[in-house]
């Protein structure tokens, strides 16, 4: 049998601390399993019914130049790009389905470095359909940086795929390169129709649950 000595030198498992652990769980959890959490919406260019205008640009390559076509967008929160919807519309004189699109970073309001490219022979959905691009596991985008959406294709032959413009009266910067040439901007002007989604940030959630395990220990100490 203990002594009364002993037993008052315990201490019982309060509420606050396991209320302490369960943050930590929290947080644990957070930082590490995003998945099943639902892609954000971080820049919107396209109509609620995923329509665009019947007219815009086209990017590929014609008789006698090449073209590439690129949008400028700033996400609304932080996450990973993950999708994209894009008013693309198929070269209907040929069968070539090739297509480059390319996340590029912002260099004084001109396309710059490329952060993510994705190069396929075959289009990510049946002709007339809208395109859309998913489990894209791009690279972090962060809140209020600029970033550009380029449009291009493989040398294949002469195809020309088009990039319509939105119909919601959205206005921005579009940049046209022509045969490699240096981009020219176009601002204030209706922007080619696009959308962009990203994973959720969990970190960030995680990183408010430790903060609030400290507030829980800093007040066990006064």
């Amino acid at each position: 049998m203990p002594s009364a000595k002993s037993v008052r030198g315990r201490r019982p498992f309060s509420a606050i601390g396991r209320l302490g652990l369960s943050l930590v769980a929290l947080a644990m959890i957070l930082c590490t399993a995003p998945a099943g959490l639902a892609n954000v919406v971080v820049y919107e260019a396209m109509g609620p019914a995923n329509t665009w205008e019947g007219w815009g640009g086209w990017f590929g390559n014609g008789p006698t130049a090449s073209m590439s076509l690129a949008v400028k967008f700033s996400p609304s929160a932080s996450g990973t790009f993950e999708e994209l919807y894009a008013s693309f519309v198929p070269d209907s004189e040929t069968s070539d389905r090739s297509y480059t699109i390319r996340l590029l970073a912002d260099d004084g309001n001109s396309p710059g470095a490329v952060l993510w490219e994705k190069t396929e022979s075959t289009w990510p959905v049946a002709d007339g359909a809208v395109f859309h691009l998913d489990g894209l596991n791009g690279p972090m985008l962060t809140v209020g940086q600029s970033y550009w959406i380029q449009a291009t294709k493989p040398d294949l032959g002469i195809t020309q795929h088009g990039w319509q413009q939105n119909d919601q009266g959205y206005l921005g910067t579009v940049a046209i390169s022509q045969n490699g040439d240096p981009w020219m901007i176009f601002s204030d002007t209706d922007v080619y129709a696009m959308r962009i989604l990203t994973a959720p940030e969990p970190g960030t959630l995680g990183l408010l649950a430790l903060g609030g395990l400290a507030l829980v220990r800093r007040r066990r100490r006064v």
